[in-house]
């Protein structure tokens, strides 16, 4: 998870892509919001998930 900037972003990949509630749920209340999550991080989420 990687702290995001001061600059507001209008589009990034993550707008457009599936990302597990549970992984989000991961994030401390506090950076909910503010913490990018990368799509490395999401891939290997979803590989320990159940089939």
């Amino acid at each position: 998870m990687e702290q995001s900037t001061s600059k507001e972003v209008s589009d990034c990949w993550c707008f457009h892509a599936s990302i597990p509630k549970e992984l989000l749920a991961l994030i401390p209340e506090v950076d909910r919001g503010k913490a990018c999550v990368c799509s490395r991080c999401v891939t290997n989420f979803k590989a320990t998930l159940p089939s």
